[in-house]
């Protein structure tokens, strides 16, 4: 296993590909969709912890002031630490620094946790969430720049609008939380809102453009080439040359600079003037934010009515990020423009406020200045990729931000001096519009002939969105058998931890909701029995949707459901409300996400599937030991509800995970979605016929039931239920459902009824869950032989799980109990990776996503009708021994069935090839024939000749 996490490599950082123009869509619009999530997550969450000032101000005893600090030091770290988050991205990749953020800002609210004084929240609430925040928002925005140019704006104005709405939701949302489970537990579930950027910012894929200063060098280290990134001319440098040049320290010091942020923007006339004039906004922007309330209420308003200034200056602020998309961009006034104009209106407004002395007139000018100060964020960002370019927005916007921040940080005690010197709220209005109609001239100055930039970005053409979670077929390939599929192995061991993983550490909740709705044991019980068949049961309907919109979908939106469902439990009221949600929704999310991402794997690897599967499954096993007491202590804290509401934040993980699961497209797969008038290109064998020779296929009538099952083979390939091999170990599979969680069940009541005391008695399955751990990370080490493949080892694993249950009887001490325990559990493990390659193997990597949906739906029923039948035997005998003998002879049959495969009936034949040769005006054609016939006529020059077309399927 350690070896599969080397082989992983830097695979989060996308290798360097062949530089493009800015595409100005496609994947930027789902850049563009976790840019939304991160502004919500972040400036969203710190325009609304607002609410626990007061309760930390009491619980801590301090002043307002020392309170207030807390947001102070978030915003200023977020603006000051750009520059960092400029050259991490520059060095590490976007992809990287975005999920790094996500992190560290989720870290900080999770530390706050155990938070004893105020300077602990310092630390952790404002200066470590404050710099995951600047990682995450900085470097998201920047890659927004790098993937548009005439959409920009748009695709800005979509990003920057997700804080406003959030603004709306996260207050009432976080008293509640707070009211429920204190500030503490509050934080904690807020850790978990903002830790979905990690998920998300694996959506960050980063793109190279022709801009970009690309160094190289060759491997004999002679010469250097160097991409300029202002004529694309190459410099060629002499290597031992420039290592021989002596260089001062500060020289040196400005080159190791340079190469994580370009420092050279700080030379340029034009970025020198913007600068100065977004340090003169930042030092303004929030004076009016500040001190709009305390004017009104000076001015004899009401409290509430005073506070409802703000909710109008924050409605007309997203009011103004959806509208300004729909600002056009002339060639004569461009972004840097429009910023200009929409900063100096809002000086302008501010410089008029201290006429505002009615709640009518306060009321007009916060609704015109939050429609202003809307509109002013996404400008800004454009803004900033027309001024440092494209391919430097990273350090442009890094810089910019940590300027705006110093301007933050000053501008506000300013204007408070300006207060208590003048006794008069309108000395800082008339400041604070002064800064911001200077700034507005200020880049005004940018029109003149000597600030103008000699270099534009090229016009590019606009592409149409398309279908953005499903990746566009490109040109076929064989499995890579590693790359990008350790990347979805990853996001496998994180779906099965928070699926099986969940699954398996639910009965902690059992005896409470027993207790809680008045019901039997059985009853409760029959949640996991939902949970499990629903995500068999559901498998073929997993297989056809990810063969029908791509898996990366179908895996988020699993996520998102199974989320959902444990959310929805907040509002239970009877136990059947749980098998709602519990159990058949979050089943059915469970069965999409984990169905099609172990697919997805099985179409990335061959040589290396059992060890990626391997990976994927232990994830399960991994989290087994740590969710029973977490859950257990959620369950303490914040009652089982709260505790349902935590478990559906750890779920809603895949969602985000979901997004690594990119699409392949396989040699073998049938592209299904060419038109019948272009069958020459379909068929492998057209490009034998000239160029004019014109084929015309007859269409043939069908019948309802074949077009029901044309229908049904267009989302599921059914004719896998057509081949011997495949039937044969559907049903040994079958067989293996229905034995196999014979044991786990009765292991713990057989010990029981020999006298074996309680703990001790469930330690046997402490010892089966190690075993398991130690079978799924040890059996990616099984090699593969030619005579001696997946298939066969699955079934030697199930023969020895059936062989050592049909000697569990023997097992009447409490240590031979438990070294049964270890080695069925041991097999176990190793048998669930085993499972996923032979189905490869069976079926083929090109129809997984089929053959697993039906063999998952058929062990579904193997485990729903296993249990009952063995507890039907425990009953008629009155013995526990009848059910192991029945669950090893299920286990050794399913495991011999499997060997009936080397039979020759059931080897795959290759399909003989008939040449049939026909002449078309003197020329002889020979065309392979196959078992499907489609008739075509194709006329050349007046004559008609009748072509056979057969296409082979394997």
């Amino acid at each position: 296993m350690l070896l599969c996490l080397i082989q992983m490599g830097n695979l989060t950082r996308r290798k360097p590909g062949r530089p493009v123009d800015p595409p100005d869509g496609g994947w930027g619009w789902m850049v563009a969709l976790t840019g939304f999530v991160v502004c919500a997550c972040s400036y969203g969450v710190m325009r609304s912890l607002g609410v626990f000032f007061v309760t930390w101000q009491d619980y801590f005893s301090v002043t307002a002031a020392q309170t207030g600090l807390i947001q102070s030091i978030i915003t200023g770290v977020l603006n000051l630490a750009g520059p960092i988050a400029g050259a991490l991205s520059n060095r590490f990749g976007c992809r990287v620094v975005v999920m790094a953020g996500g992190v560290i800002s989720s870290t900080g609210f999770v530390l706050s946790l155990w938070a004893s004084s105020l300077s602990h929240l310092y630390l952790t609430v404002g200066f470590l969430t404050g710099f995951g925040y600047s990682l995450s928002l900085i470097t998201t925005m920047a890659t927004i720049g790098r993937y548009f140019t005439t959409h920009r704006l748009r695709a800005n104005s979509f990003a920057s609008i997700g804080n406003s709405i959030v603004s709306f939701a996260f207050p009432p949302l976080f008293q509640y939380l707070m009211d429920e489970y204190t500030w503490r537990g509050a934080l904690l579930l807020i850790g978990g809102i903002v830790l979905q950027v990690a998920g998300f910012g694996a959506l960050v894929r980063p793109i190279v453009l022709k801009g970009d200063v690309t160094p190289k060098c060759d491997r004999t280290g002679d010469v250097i080439i160097k991409q300029s990134s202002t004529n694309g001319e190459k410099l060629l440098e002499n290597s031992s040359t420039a290592e021989s040049t002596p260089h001062t320290t500060r020289e040196t010091v400005m080159r190791k600079l340079s190469s994580v942020i370009d420092v050279k923007l700080l030379t340029e006339p034009r970025f020198i003037v913007f600068g100065t004039a977004v340090f003169l906004f930042g030092f303004g922007r929030f004076v009016p934010n500040i001190y709009l309330v305390p004017r009104a209420r000076a001015f004899g308003v009401e409290e509430y009515p005073s506070a409802f200034l703000l909710s109008i200056l924050a409605i007309g602020d997203i009011i103004g990020r959806a509208s300004v998309v729909l600002l056009p961009e002339w060639s004569r006034f461009t972004r840097v423009d429009q910023y200009a104009v929409n900063i100096f209106l809002m000086g302008v407004v501010t410089l008029f406020a201290p006429l505002a002395k009615t709640y009518a007139t306060m009321a007009v000018y916060s609704g015109f200045y939050g429609l202003l100060m809307g509109g002013c964020v996404p400008l800004l960002y454009s803004a900033i990729a027309e001024i440092g370019g494209a391919n430097r927005i990273s350090s442009s916007l890094g810089i910019a931000m940590f300027i705006r921040g110093i301007g933050n940080l000053a501008g506000p005690p300013i204007s408070g001096w300006l207060r208590d010197i003048t006794g008069s709220f309108d000395a800082t209005l008339l400041e604070a519009g002064g800064c911001m109609v200077l700034a507005g001239l200020l880049l005004s100055l940018l029109r003149l002939p000597m600030f103008q930039n000699t270099e534009t970005e090229e016009d590019v053409v606009e592409p149409e969105m398309g279908t953005l979670c499903r990746r566009k077929p490109g040109r076929p390939v064989d499995p890579p058998d590693g790359g990008w599929g350790w990347m979805v192995a990853l996001a496998g061991f994180v779906v099965s931890a928070c699926s099986y993983g969940v699954m398996r550490s639910l009965g902690v909740f059992f005896v409470t909701w027993q207790d809680y709705f008045s019901v039997t044991a059985a009853e409760t019980g029959l949640i996991q029995s939902i949970i499990t068949g629903v995500l068999n049961l559901a498998a073929p309907i997993a297989g056809a949707l990810s063969n029908r919109f791509g898996c990366r979908v179908v895996v988020m939106a699993g996520g998102v459901i199974s989320s959902a469902g444990f959310l929805l439990s907040l509002w239970a009221k009877s136990l059947f409300h749980l098998y709602v949600t519990v159990g058949f929704l979050t089943g059915f999310g469970y069965s999409l996400s984990l169905i099609t991402t172990m697919a997805t794997i099985g179409r990335y690897f061959t040589t290396h599937r059992l060890r990626a599967n391997s990976i994927a499954a232990i994830g399960a096993s991994f989290v087994s030991f740590a969710f029973p007491p977490l859950f257990q202590y959620l369950m303490d804290e914040y009652t089982w509800r709260g505790a349902l509401v935590i478990i559906g934040g750890i779920v809603l993980q895949v969602a985000g995970f979901g997004a690594l699961e990119r699409p392949i497209l396989l040699k073998g797969d049938v592209t299904a979605d060419k038109s019948s008038e272009n069958v020459q290109e379909s068929s492998p064998q057209s490009s034998r016929f000239p160029d004019k020779i014109n084929v015309n296929v007859t269409t043939e009538k069908y019948s309802l039931t074949k077009v029901i099952l044309g229908k049904i083979s267009s989302v599921i390939d059914i004719t896998l239920l057509t081949e011997p091999r495949f039937l044969v170990f559907c049903v040994a599979v079958f067989l293996f459902g229905f034995g196999r969680f014979v044991p786990n069940i009765y292991i713990v009541p057989r010990a029981r009824a020999f006298g074996v005391e309680e703990y001790p008695s469930a330690f046997l399955l402490s010892i089966l869950a190690i075993g398991d751990i130690i079978g799924r990370a040890s059996v990616g080490l099984l090699p593969e032989w030619p005579k001696f493949r997946r298939v066969d080892q699955y079934a030697m694993n199930t023969f020895l799980m059936g062989f050592i249950t049909l000697f569990a009887p023997l097992a009447k001490t409490y240590v031979t109990m438990a070294v049964y325990s270890g080695f069925y559990g041991l097999l176990m493990g190793g048998c669930v990776p085993l499972l996923y390659s032979a189905i490869a193997e069976i079926g083929g990597a090109n129809r997984m996503s089929s053959a697993l949906g039906i063999i998952m739906f058929l062990r579904g029923i193997g485990n729903l009708a296993g249990p009952p039948f063995s507890g039907w035997l425990r009953d008629i005998t009155g013995s526990f021994d009848a059910t192991l003998l029945e669950g090893g002879s299920c286990l050794v049959l399913a495991g011999l069935l499997p060997f009936v495969l080397h039979l020759r009936v059931f080897q795959p034949t290759k399909p003989e090839n008939k040449v049939e040769e026909h002449e078309i005006d003197g020329t002889r054609l020979s065309l392979l024939a196959t078992e499907r016939e489609e008739s075509s006529t194709a006329s050349t020059q007046g004559h008609e000749t009748s072509v056979v077309i057969k296409e082979t399927a394997f």
